[in-house]
């Protein structure tokens, strides 16, 4: 019954997934195994909707599978994933455990953890968002990460974030006049 409801999460007509949603959030902690290997899967889709529910889904062991899906290929399945972990862990341990994941993670969810580290004031990140910065390829990581580090008055990473003046991405180049105005520099 489980996997038949599991394989109804990538099917095609929407009314057939969202019972199988139903039936297995109703089901809660006996179908959290079988959820978090759905949330594995190759189809983005049923792994994404098995992430939704295993985040539904009141589990002590919550943590133990949701902090690897973080660094899942599927960015949807690991943006859920790290509003679950900022959710479950304790305030002071959340900034810690974002920077440990932060290298690991798809570039999307990268964004996310950036802009929570912001949010949070985490100053103990600025290290790990420069090296982040300076090996990203990605712009929007590049964008994000430097208005971040702007957020925590990083000023360390003034000359860091100049070097990405003439870059050609515009919302970069934005972002390092707002940065550098807030740093000073």
């Amino acid at each position: 019954m489980v996997a038949i409801l599991i394989e109804n999460l990538r099917n095609s007509e929407s009314a057939v997934r969202q019972q199988a949603e139903t039936e297995l959030e109703a089901m809660g902690s006996v179908v959290i195994d079988s959820l978090v290997v759905a949330m594995r899967s190759d189809d983005l889709g049923q792994a994404w909707r098995a992430a939704r529910l295993l985040a539904r889904i009141d589990d002590p062991r919550r943590l133990d599978y949701m902090l690897p899906a973080l660094i899942l290929s599927n960015s949807l399945v690991g943006q859920v994933a790290l509003k679950v972990v900022i959710a479950s862990l304790p305030a002071e341990q959340i900034g810690p455990c974002l920077v440990d994941y932060l290298p690991r993670c798809h570039p999307l969810v990268q964004v996310h953890v950036v802009l929570a580290l912001g949010n949070l004031h985490h100053t103990e990140a600025i290290p790990a968002l420069m090296q982040l910065l300076a090996a990203t390829e990605s712009a929007e990581v590049r964008y994000t990460v430097i208005e971040a580090l702007g957020l925590l008055n990083a000023a360390q990473s003034v000359e860091l974030i100049r070097s990405f003046q003439h870059n050609h991405n515009h919302h970069v180049r934005e972002r390092v006049q707002i940065a550098l105005t807030r740093l000073g520099g």
